[in-house]
């Protein structure tokens, strides 16, 4: 993800933009159901938005970090409604390839299904980057 977040920096100190940094805990994966590890998922996304907002200011970019809980492309849509952001930045896969042809064109996705979501369904532009 180091590129998105590259691509991600590079745009808001261009246009001098604020960038919102958003970790979802994805609400459909059963292992962070479980009382016991509940609070890891919260924590990786303290640890990751930090250091991407650290990142950041170091190169002179107001961050705004958030954590939320939910299916991740509803949430990254919710969020980018509420914040009213102008651009959202999703990394997507390489396609994938199967005996020689592209992944999808035996109907599937070369990106992920929360990427896709996002970039057909958001109420703004969407950079996709591939990773």
């Amino acid at each position: 993800m180091t590129k998105v977040i590259d691509v991600a920096l590079d745009v808001a100190s261009q246009y001098g933009a604020r960038l919102h940094v958003l970790y979802v805990v994805d609400a459909t994966n059963d292992r962070f159901r479980r009382p016991d590890s509940r609070e890891k998922p919260f924590r990786q996304g303290d640890w990751a938005t930090g250091d991407v907002a650290e990142l950041a200011r170091y190169h002179g970019v107001e961050a705004v970090t958030a954590i939320r809980e939910g299916i991740p492309h509803h949430v990254i849509l919710e969020y980018a409604s509420e914040t009213e952001v102008d651009l959202i930045v999703v990394g997507i896969d390489r396609p994938r390839t199967v005996g020689g042809y592209a992944a999808d064109l035996l109907g599937h996705s070369p990106m992920g299904t929360t990427s896709s979501h996002v970039i057909h369904r958001a109420p703004v532009p969407v950079l996709s980057v591939r990773v």
